[in-house]
């Protein structure tokens, strides 16, 4: 058994994603941290600089932030202290803050963290206008008009909220409704940021593996990350027996490793003891001590793989990608006609298709200016979902206009969705323009919130809307578009003019 040693450098992250930036406010957490008698360890600080990474006009260096850590390390601790700053701090711009926990107990109780602190501090307590203690209605009000919002999550907890900042603790248990309900809160907010902090992930926690893969992935849309955890994985332990038990105390176990521990858990040594985990080790079951405090992930659930991984959606991102050929649209209209979107697909000169949402607005009043638009541009060509959708509707007035109108059938559409699916996997066939990391990408939150739907007994899919929390018309417009253009791929191309801008 290796053994952990007391004195000791900082604990570096296993995973670490610093985005493009001009800078941070870890000075200033720091400092509003210490004046109320909070000192950040070297990891608290590391994990505050990556999270607070800034552009040079001051703005969140990317949309999505997450730390990643076991219990009891660093994670709310830090999301803390970040929001408190933003609350007092006289540069800070942030006018409402959402704190969401899983669990209702977990809200409180961060709640009556920060009741402390404002309490306590008379530096806090003079900036403080007013606090709701509200069974579930939990907020505190700042001078300036600042406030800070508690809420548990449901599916429609976020909707309707406004908010510059997001916190998602115990984000293990985000469902794609949850996020349905709060991404498109940020979608007008210059500053909008999301925080995740968790612990690693269990086998339904689809949507925090989507934000690991991309943190560790880095690159384009990627999270500012930080993630500390063991090295290997339960089902590649590297222990020094093949097939170990993981009993506690056979030779060789990679379970036993207190170095491991250690990098995983950068707080034993300071708040948590060695004896406290060791006595972890002996009552956890083994694949629960791995992922609580080894920090490795549990496999996926099947239910919970997405049919389009999100860092393969990544991978496809273009934002400078320009069509060359033949340009087909496709519309899709929300059941209740609340939102709607226009999209279209094209060949590009390297051979790979390419989609764009042009529009996408509330209602659905508008369609038929656009159309009209889109017509007069040079575009012919329209695909919509058959049978029984909204899109379908507007069929002869989309062919009074001139168009040709493409409905697919329940065959069609599930060989549209697999086809895109395939696309997008296979890394080398298809492109979209959006940038995933601004708070306008609303094909890439449309893909975080999709459901989808079996058709038929050979494995055949469709995008769900009764399933699905959130709305999935760009999706569909681009599913249907890149369709429509591949049956329609021996047309003549059209000019495409700088109709949708």
């Amino acid at each position: 058994m290796t053994s952990a040693v007391a004195e000791r450098e900082m604990i570096t992250p296993a995973w670490v994603h610093v985005p493009p930036r001009a800078g941070s406010l870890a000075e200033q957490v720091t400092a509003v941290s210490a004046s109320v008698g909070r000192h950040l360890d070297e990891e608290q600080q590391f994990a505050v600089d990556v999270l607070t990474s800034r552009r040079a006009d001051g703005t969140p260096a990317a949309l999505e932030g997450a730390a990643i850590s076991c219990r009891q390390n660093l994670k709310t601790f830090i999301g803390e202290d970040i929001v408190l700053t933003y609350m007092v701090e006289p540069e800070s711009d942030v006018r409402l803050a959402v704190w969401s926990a899983h669990e209702f107990a977990t809200s409180q109780e961060t709640f009556r963290h920060f009741d402390e602190l404002c309490a306590g501090y008379p530096h806090l307590s003079r900036r403080v206008r007013r606090i709701w203690r509200g069974n579930g209605e939990e907020a505190i009000e700042f001078v300036g008009g600042r406030r800070l919002i508690f809420r548990a999550r449901t599916k429609a907890g976020g909707r309707g909220l406004t908010g510059d900042v997001i916190v998602l603790d115990e984000a293990f248990a985000l469902q794609p409704a949850h996020m349905g309900a709060l991404l498109p809160t940020l979608s007008t907010r210059r500053r909008a940021q999301v925080l995740y902090l968790s612990s690693a992930g269990l086998g339904h926690s689809g949507v925090l593996r989507g934000v690991r893969d991309r943190g560790r992935r880095g690159g384009v849309g990627a999270p500012a990350y930080v993630e500390w955890c063991a090295p290997g994985a339960l089902d590649e332990p590297g222990c020094e027996v093949p097939k170990c038990s993981h009993a506690v105390g056979t030779p060789g176990c990679s379970l036993d490793r207190e170095d491991f521990w250690q990098v995983a858990n950068p707080a034993m040594g300071r708040r948590i003891t060695v004896e406290f985990i060791r006595q972890e080790r002996a009552a956890l079951p083994p694949a629960e001590f791995a992922r609580e405090r080894l920090g490795w992930w549990d496999e996926p659930d099947d239910a919970d793989a997405s049919p389009i991984p999100v860092d393969q959606w990544l991978a496809c991102s273009d934002p400078a990608g320009q069509i060359e050929g033949t340009p087909v649209l496709g519309l899709d209209v929300a059941p209740d006609g609340g939102s709607a979107s226009i999209s279209l697909a094209g060949q590009r000169g390297d051979g790979m298709v390419q989609v764009e949402v042009v529009v996408h607005r509330d209602g659905d009043a508008w369609i038929l200016g656009e159309l009209r638009q889109a017509f007069a541009a040079g575009m012919r060509v329209l695909a919509v979902d058959g049978g029984k959708s909204q899109a379908a509707t507007y069929r002869t007035d989309a062919e009074a206009i001139g168009f040709t109108v493409l409905e697919l059938g329940a065959g069609d559409m599930a060989s549209a969705c697999m086809g895109l699916q395939r696309d997008v996997r296979s890394g080398d066939r298809l492109r979209h323009v959006e940038d995933p990391s601004e708070p306008g990408a609303v094909l890439s939150q449309a893909l975080v919130v999709a459901a989808v739907r079996p058709l038929g007994d050979a494995g055949g899919w469709a995008w769900a809307r009764k399933r699905t929390d959130g709305d999935i018309t760009p999706l569909v417009a681009v599913t249907v578009a890149r369709w429509g253009l591949l049956s329609q791929a021996d047309q003549a191309a059209y000019a495409i003019a700088d109709w949708g801008d």
